[in-house]
């Protein structure tokens, strides 16, 4: 983006992202004219009940086991915790942390993402735990046909796991071992005067149980916003614009109409 500003070219390019970047303050913050219009796929991830809550209310007191976090904590209220050893981090701090300092929502950034790490740990857990009901009945410990434990074994029960995350999202693997198909279309845009923000558009479901039979997988889209005001180019905003609701046995034709999914699918 910073090549795009030295060569004068601002608003030539319309650029299309993955996950790797998109609606990420590292790739927007100081480049908000250049990557205006940009239209972003996203994984889809709802946030983890309980999970705000409880991160809000760890204390350096109640949250020893991790090592990491007094780190965090004299970095966040920029004091040294007590105690805690000098660091590169902390060796400027004057002032001590009373260590009864509360954290707030305002001065964090959770990750957007966290419901899939959430979701790998129980899809694990809930493979060696149908592992062991199976082979060892459920008795406490490992019987022999878990110890050692064969990555191969446990991987046919890992493609088995199907559960409800703590996202409340239901998971499960594909005939492909892939996770489920639920994207994001996001674009950033301006949304007042000097004043940026990634916006979702819309939501998309894949449904890979089908049988596809033809090149255009069916889709379904779930229209969240339309309002999107101006757009760069032309292109984006007919994208936008002529978006159709589709029902889930129809399919995309041409982005202007809808048509029936023969029962082959």
């Amino acid at each position: 983006m910073k090549a795009v500003r030295r060569q004068n070219v601002t608003g030539v390019f319309s650029w299309i992202g993955s996950d790797g970047w998109s609606a990420r303050n590292l790739v927007s913050d100081g480049n908000e004219a250049e990557v205006e219009g940009t239209l972003s796929v996203q994984p889809q991830a709802n946030p983890v009940i309980g999970f705000e809550d409880y991160f809000l209310n760890l204390t350096v007191t109640n949250n020893k086991r991790n090592p990491w976090f007094v780190e965090f904590w004299e970095n966040n209220f920029l004091c040294k915790v007590p105690q805690s050893p000098y660091t590169p981090y902390n060796k400027d701090y004057k002032r001590a942390c009373s260590t009864t300092e509360k954290l707030s929502k305002g001065d964090l950034d959770f990750e957007d993402q966290l419901q899939f790490v959430s979701d790998a740990v129980m899809a694990f857990g809930y493979a060696f735990k149908n592992m062991h009901q199976e082979l060892c009945g459920g008795k406490p410990g490992l019987c022999a046909a878990m110890n050692p434990t064969k990555g191969s074994e446990l991987l046919k029960y890992l493609r088995k796991a199907d559960f409800i995350g703590l996202s409340g999202d239901r998971f499960n693997f594909d005939g492909n071992g892939d996770g489920p198909a639920r994207y994001n279309i996001i674009h950033f845009k301006q949304v007042a005067p000097e004043r940026y923000k990634w916006i979702k558009l819309y939501i998309i479901l894949i449904r890979p149980e089908r049988n596809i039979r033809q090149s255009m997988m069916p889709i379904r889209y779930s229209t969240i916003n339309k309002t999107t005001g101006s757009a760069q180019s032309s292109v984006m905003a007919a994208v936008i614009v002529t978006a159709a609701t589709c029902n889930e046995n129809e399919k995309v034709i041409k982005n202007t109409s809808n048509e029936n999914i023969p029962a082959a699918y």
